[in-house]
């Protein structure tokens, strides 16, 4: 599913991108870009999944490594924040794997849903 970008006026982003992504890699941002605050809805599925996200406007789940990764559990809902902001230099691209490992490139059974401020 294509993700969708909503201005926001907000002290710390102006764009909420929500995907609901499975395994596919998005590019979120094709430029520099910054996020502070994200939520993962993983309350489809039965395990674990983790979001990959990488510096660029592409990515690879078999032998690249991503920048951050972020764990929710099994029929939970994740949200953090990050009041400092994360910046991504060159792009933001994300992809959804239902494992930790590198070169993990399966996805979760069902697709997760991904909210992400960035400015």
């Amino acid at each position: 599913m294509a993700f969708t970008v909503t201005p926001r006026a907000s002290p710390l982003g102006v764009n909420l991108v929500e995907s609901s992504l499975t395994t596919a890699l998005e590019t979120v941002s094709s430029g520099a870009t910054t996020f502070y605050y994200i939520d993962i809805d993983n309350t489809s599925n039965a395990s674990d999944v983790h979001l990959k996200m990488f510096d660029g406007t592409s990515g690879d789940l078999e032998s690249g490594v991503p920048e951050m990764a972020l764990k929710c559990a099994a029929s939970r809902r994740e949200v953090a924040s990050f009041p400092a902001g994360i910046t991504f230099a060159i792009g933001l691209t994300i992809a959804m794997t239902d494992g930790a490992g590198f070169g993990v490139t399966t996805g979760p059974t069902n697709a997760v849903t991904v909210r992400i401020l960035t400015s």
